[in-house]
């Protein structure tokens, strides 16, 4: 993280996010990139697979 912490919601928000990305078959990098770019979370690439790993851990989900 670069800055404050973010919220519940925010983090719930953002894995909801990137499960759908994972289902339409985005890589990592990808992923990485709209953190960046287009979503700017001002996240690091290790929070974005921290992420990652909760939305496929996630019940009920069928990622990747």
């Amino acid at each position: 993280m670069r800055g404050k912490k973010s919220t519940a919601a925010e983090v719930e928000m953002r894995t909801a996010k990137v499960a759908e990305l994972l289902i339409d078959g985005w890589c990592r990098a990808r992923i990485c990139e709209y953190a960046r770019e287009t979503a700017r979370w001002d996240v690091s690439d290790a929070q974005v697979d921290r992420y990652m790993a909760k939305a496929r851990a996630h019940p009920g989900r069928l990622l990747p």
